[in-house]
């Protein structure tokens, strides 16, 4: 007699072995949908910030930060008063906490890996010009637009 390995559904344990069939389903099928959607573990903070208080954006910088500890990406968005933040010679507080000013705040987040980007039109409406940023700060435009919708992105506003 000739035996085959079938797994038998019915008789002694069968509701272990249903039980063992129907989770490993659910995980293929779980294993399917990740490998559809692509890596998920890999988000993108998308920060933006609105204000040039100080509180607030020592906040949204050391959420950054910690953020950037664990692996992920982060996109900062600097738009309405928060576009003075990215001004290379106003003068600006000292956060209490870690005592950096925003300005030094926001270039530790570039030199990490962070892309820190600009409203074009808020800074002309605060008085600067592109000459005025500091250092590795990018122009909004369509990328950031892009980078906004990405489904990955998750967006916090300060």
């Amino acid at each position: 007699m000739h035996h085959r390995n079938i797994i038998s559904v019915s008789g002694p344990g069968a509701l272990l072995r249903r039980a063992t069939l129907f989770f490993s389903f659910v995980a293929m099928l779980i294993l399917a949908a990740q490998a559809a959607v692509g890596d998920t573990s890999k988000t993108r903070l998308f920060l933006n910030l609105t204000s040039d208080d100080v509180w607030s954006n020592q906040m949204a910088f050391g959420y950054a930060n910690k953020v950037m500890d664990q692996g992920h990406e982060v996109v900062v968005f600097l738009n309405v008063r928060a576009v003075k933040l990215a001004h290379r010679s106003i003068p600006q507080p000292v956060e209490p906490q870690r005592g950096l000013t925003a300005r030094e705040e926001l270039t530790a987040l570039i030199e990490r890996g962070a892309r820190v980007f600009i409203c074009p039109s808020c800074t002309v409406q605060a008085g600067m010009s592109r000459e005025d940023w500091i250092d590795g700060v990018e122009a909004g435009g369509p990328e950031l637009i892009a980078l906004q919708m990405d489904p990955l992105s998750m967006i916090v506003s300060y």
